[in-house]
């Protein structure tokens, strides 16, 4: 896949479970902008008509695409502004208030998130990307502290435990390869969100032998990742396909219920002129490919197990040129 080529390619299984053109919601988080900046941007681009859910959520309602929000991206933040409303303190509320968004905005980042985007329609995002650029959007690489990521949530195909096993096979195999080109930040590799698979259940997954149904490949993720925190979360998927097992599994209200993937790794470097959101779906989209190619597919299975087992994995950086390579076709 070249990132050089700007232009969101369409994937090579255009429709959906439901036989629609397959969609994906998009998560960016920056700094250096006011949200109303951020949502007058989106209103710019697609209308719509702005509306304040509290304060620190923002929206757009009724665009051209759909819903849009932006938001402080931390529950931590949100409920030390309700403590501030709830709080008997010796100054106005107001300032109580102005302190407590100052003292996030330095350290948490607004996160836009789209609605459901469909495949064909991807390159008006990079546009927008653009745009907020100008404004004085800033990413990950710009301070120390700022581990700001882009996640994409991509539907699928279809919902059978054989699909969904095969997009977790190729995003292993090639996950080498896409750390690489994403280069995260050391802020980021410090926070638990994008953690990847241990090797456990990377050898569990690739095992030729492998072939779960749909109960079993959920019950297997859960126990080996009980947890919204990898660098490919498979909870909000699993949810939306049976939510009594998640909910009694992991009893966790922050997972989303929805038929997608999240994918989780990928920078947001907005503030890069070369940047834009076709890198990580570029990324994806060599997912996708070796996902649909099973002959390729079954070859990186055995190709990675044995990589996984030899003597120096950890040393030399030879599964990485390969995963790389394949991310490069």
């Amino acid at each position: 896949m070249n990132t050089l080529n700007k232009h969101c390619e369409i994937p090579p299984k255009r429709l959906n479970h439901c036989s629609q053109e397959r969609q994906v919601g998009i998560e960016i988080e920056m700094a250096g902008l006011a949200p109303k900046q951020i949502i007058a941007a989106i209103k710019r681009h697609f209308g719509g008509d702005e509306a304040l859910n509290g304060p620190l959520e923002y929206a757009l309602l009724d665009s051209q695409l759909g819903n849009f929000k932006v938001e402080l991206d931390s529950r931590t933040v949100k409920k030390a502004y309700k403590l501030a409303d709830d709080a008997d303190l010796p100054w106005p509320l107001e300032d109580a208030n102005t302190i407590v968004k100052d003292l996030a905005e330095n350290w948490v980042p607004w996160e836009l998130v789209s609605p459901p985007i469909p495949v064909s329609q991807l390159d008006q995002i990079n546009d927008l990307v653009i745009d907020l650029r100008h404004q004085g959007a800033l990413g990950t690489r710009k301070a120390a502290q700022y581990a700001f990521g882009m996640h994409l949530n991509p539907d699928l195909p279809d919902l059978t435990a054989a699909t969904i096993l095969q997009y977790l096979q190729a995003y292993c195999c090639l996950y080498d390869g896409i750390v690489a080109r994403e280069r995260p930040n050391f802020a980021r590799q410090l926070t638990p969100h994008i953690r990847h698979f241990d090797k456990d259940y990377i050898l569990k997954i690739i095992a030729a032998s492998y072939a779960p149904d749909l109960q079993t490949l959920m019950a297997d993720y859960v126990e080996h990742n009980p947890t919204r925190n990898r660098s490919l979360d498979l909870l909000p998927l699993f949810q939306f396909l049976n939510e009594d097992f998640i909910k009694q599994s992991l009893n966790d209200p922050r997972i989303k219920s929805r038929p997608t993937f999240h994918f989780r790794l990928p920078n947001s470097d907005i503030d890069n002129p070369n940047w834009g959101i076709h890198i990580a779906w570029h990324e994806w989209l060599a997912v996708e490919w070796l996902a649909q190619d099973e002959k390729r597919l079954t070859q990186m299975c055995s190709a990675y197990r044995k990589e996984l087992n030899r003597f120096g994995h950890h040393v030399d950086n030879q599964w990485q040129k390969r995963a790389s390579a394949e991310l490069a076709r």
